[in-house]
């Protein structure tokens, strides 16, 4: 199907209904009442004003020393891939970032971008 809309146009794929299915993220089931009490408690306890300055970006740290380092005519040795750890339930991790969000905050490192003062 092709249709305007703000001047633009757009083209639609039509389906039969045979074809459309059910989205999976849509079906996610939460836990009880306690969990989503939990995620919220977490959620509201991480809330807080944005300092861009106490983060970094590491990840571009990192690609830069690279970088330098090929250009010095150097090896690049990649790092070894952290493993996934264990499998915990929903309930066990909740209560776990619960439990470090009530600790006296200290930054949390994050990759962000951060524009450099020139």
């Amino acid at each position: 199907m092709i249709r305007a809309k703000d001047g633009q146009m757009l083209l639609n794929t039509l389906f039969f209904a045979e074809e459309i299915t059910a989205n999976p993220a849509k079906e996610l089931v939460v836990g009880g009442e306690r969990e989503l009490q939990m995620a919220k408690a977490i959620i509201e306890s991480m809330t807080g004003e944005f300092r861009a300055e106490e983060y970094k970006d590491e990840y571009r740290e990192r690609l830069q020393a690279a970088i330098e380092r090929k250009i010095a005519g150097k090896e690049i040795v990649s790092p070894k891939e952290k493993g996934s750890g264990s499998v915990v339930s929903l309930m066990e991790a909740l209560t776990k970032s619960l439990e470090l969000a009530k600790k006296p905050k200290t930054p949390v490192r994050r990759t962000a971008r951060k524009k450099k003062a020139e």
